[in-house]
């Protein structure tokens, strides 16, 4: 409170009282201060009243202050003394602010200490404790009213999450289906909490936490980057899934069949029995064959004749032979056709079409090269070998032969039917994989891309 006009001159006069009375007492020798009766009687008493009033004004001013009641205060000549005991160290820097702030105070000299008695330094807790109790106990209806409200909010999102109408937009989709049955959920339950702190009068508690999250969702956005990354591509192929189980593809060259399709990583099955996973951010992105899309599938391979062949002829052979077995298509129909020309030999290039969903391909294709190389044996059609070759004979091989006896070299004309069904056994540790695995997004009846 600013002082009136009639008190600035009085205080002005106290205050130079005591800065005049200082420097006189400084100017005197040091013999000459021992003795009072030196002093003016007058100043003397000017001096001690204003000394009393400071620290009657002191007084009353910790007197209003918790923890500052027993502060001692001695004035002299605008030299305060403060001794005593305080409760904490920020106790003793307010008293010295107080005392520096009332006027003629030259000087403060802060004694105090922190006691060390357990009551004294507990009855600020206690203090505390009790206040907070009594806040709480008279909030009680509220929060008894906040609660029920999210209570009832987390309710009534399971509740809503179970819902038919949401079922049947993604039937096919589980995994889609829990992620937005959980989307509900966190949505409603987070609705409820916003009311809830709004009758609490706390929304500036939920805006701090909705920033700290937000912070927190960089950070770890950075540091599972990878993680999330694999996460998104794993919904967005079961959303359109590139394959189905049991499919045969090769992916960023990688070769197997596809076992099951989890949020992390697509795990395939390769054709010696192992199990290869490839983080599902990699098979988003890779080129990816699939040989089991289409149920029909073209094998090729080579076959090298004499230079002197007659190629139509060698053609016509491998043609009519592949046309006879069983498991090659007609239409496509087989075909044979002179794929390069050599020095000492000419390349002929084979090819058919099979059925894999009733033939093996790999089966088919090695059968079909040996009963073509049969034919070639059978109708006289020489295969020459690039090699050389130091053949050692004796007498009675030399008479065997001329006897008729069929070579050993090259295959042999006899032709024995082979079982060309597909081999599933691949298939079936496929089915078991698939049996008892909990978390699989791979469905036969999803969208195909």
């Amino acid at each position: 409170m600013m002082p009136s006009c009639s008190e600035i001159p009085r205080r002005l006069t106290r205050f130079g009282l005591v800065v005049g009375l200082l420097a006189a007492s400084t100017a005197m020798p040091l013999g000459a201060q021992s003795e009072p009766e030196q002093l003016d009687p007058i100043l003397a008493a000017e001096l001690q009243a204003v000394d009393e009033e400071i620290e009657r004004r002191l007084r009353t001013r910790y007197a209003a202050i918790p923890g500052l009641e027993k502060v001692a205060v001695d004035a002299s000549g605008g030299w305060i003394k403060l001794d005593g005991e305080v409760r904490s160290p920020e106790q003793i820097a307010l008293a010295s602010t107080v005392a520096e702030q009332e006027e003629a105070v030259l000087r403060v000299d802060n004694r105090l200490t922190v006691t060390s008695d357990v009551a004294q330094r507990f009855e600020p807790l206690l203090t505390s404790l009790w206040q907070r109790g009594s806040q709480l106990i008279s909030a009680l209806p509220l929060l008894l009213a906040a609660l029920i409200i999210v209570l009832s909010s987390a309710w009534f999102g399971r509740w809503l999450s179970k819902r038919r109408v949401i079922e049947r937009r993604v039937q096919h989709q589980p995994f889609i289906l829990q992620l937005l049955r959980q989307a509900i959920r966190l949505i409603t339950l987070g609705l409820g909490l916003l009311v809830a702190l709004d009758l609490l009068g706390a929304t500036a508690l939920l805006g701090a936490l909705l920033g700290t999250a937000g912070v927190a969702g960089i950070a770890f956005g950075f540091a599972f980057r990878d993680v999330a990354e694999n996460y998104i591509a794993g919904i967005l192929l079961s959303l359109r899934q590139p394959f189905s189980p049991k499919d045969f593809v090769i992916v960023d060259g990688h070769q197997g069949v596809v076992a099951r399709l989890n949020s992390r990583a697509t795990i395939l099955l390769t054709p010696d029995g192992n199990h290869l996973r490839l983080p599902n951010a990699m098979v988003f992105k890779a080129v990816i064959v699939n040989y089991s899309r289409n149920p029909t599938r073209r094998f090729e391979f080579e076959l090298g004749v004499a230079t002197d062949t007659d190629l139509d002829r060698a053609c016509e052979v491998a043609e009519r032979t592949l046309s006879e077995l069983p498991g090659v298509l007609d239409e496509p129909a087989p075909l044979a056709f002179v794929s390069q020309a050599g020095d000492s030999s000419i390349i002929l290039g084979v090819q058919g079409w099979v059925d894999q969903r009733e033939h093996d391909f790999i089966k088919l294709r090695s059968e079909a090269l040996r009963l073509v190389m049969a034919a070639f044996e059978r109708d006289g059609i020489v295969m020459p070998d690039p090699g050389l070759r130091v053949e050692l004979r004796d007498r009675r091989g030399a008479e065997d032969e001329q006897a008729g006896h069929s070579s050993p070299d090259g295959p042999s004309a006899t032709v024995t039917r082979r079982d060309l069904r597909p081999d599933h056994g691949v298939e079936r540790v496929v089915d078991d994989e698939r049996e008892a695995a909990d978390n699989d997004l791979l469905r036969p009846d999803a969208p195909r891309e």
